[in-house]
């Protein structure tokens, strides 16, 4: 539970309380885990923030503006990287330099709403949000594209990006396949995850 005691946010960054960490007796290395690992969530935060403004997801679409992107001067790297995760999908289209991951009249099932408890969240994601999801994964999308996804898909709670990072961590890590299995009935996922992940993570059916 040391992330938990130890780890605040702030102005949207995650923070180390370093007098804290040394009051409960941690030690130079596990301070110094837990400090790169904040590292990695802030940048990852960074590059969510980054695409959010360029990422959509209407009547069933998720769209990337690349041109957007780049006259906003995004890097060009993380754009180029952002476009390939999209391509990667079966069904995407690219027009005037968006690309899209598309369905054709979707029919979707299950909730959309995150439920806090004392570990963490239970996330509730429809079925279609959840395909989309399986999608990028399984075609080894990065964590930003993953995470400007979500953020896309405006889940209640999961809309600002430093709250978003330990579950698209966590989805990564749990991967495609287990989504798609827990989605197979249609009914939509929930996911469940700690802020920090030092508690399992799973993922399972919204059907009764």
């Amino acid at each position: 539970m040391n992330w938990e005691q130890v780890v605040k946010i702030k102005k949207n960054r995650y923070i180390v309380d370093q007098k804290k960490a040394q009051y409960i007796g941690l030690s130079q290395d596990e301070i110094y885990r837990i400090s790169s690992e904040v590292a990695q969530h802030n940048q990852l935060i960074q590059e969510i923030e980054w695409l959010s403004p360029h990422m959509k997801f209407e009547n069933g679409n998720l769209n990337f503006d690349a041109k957007k992107a780049r006259q906003s001067g995004l890097p060009e790297k993380l754009i180029n990287q952002t476009v390939s995760d999209l391509q990667k999908i079966k069904g995407h289209i690219q027009s005037s330099d968006s690309f899209s991951i598309m369905v054709v009249k979707p029919s979707c099932s299950g909730s959309n709403k995150t439920i806090s408890r004392w570990y963490g969240k239970d996330v509730y994601m429809d079925s279609c949000k959840a395909n989309k999801l399986s999608a990028l994964i399984g075609g080894g999308a990065t964590a930003a594209s993953v995470g400007a996804a979500i953020t896309a898909f405006a889940i209640p709670g999961l809309q600002v990006p430093a709250t978003i990072t330990s579950f698209v961590f966590a989805i990564m890590a749990i991967g495609s396949n287990a989504i798609s299995y827990a989605n197979a009935e249609g009914c939509g996922v929930i996911f469940r995850y700690t802020y920090g992940g030092s508690l399992p993570f799973w993922v399972s059916s919204q059907c009764g």
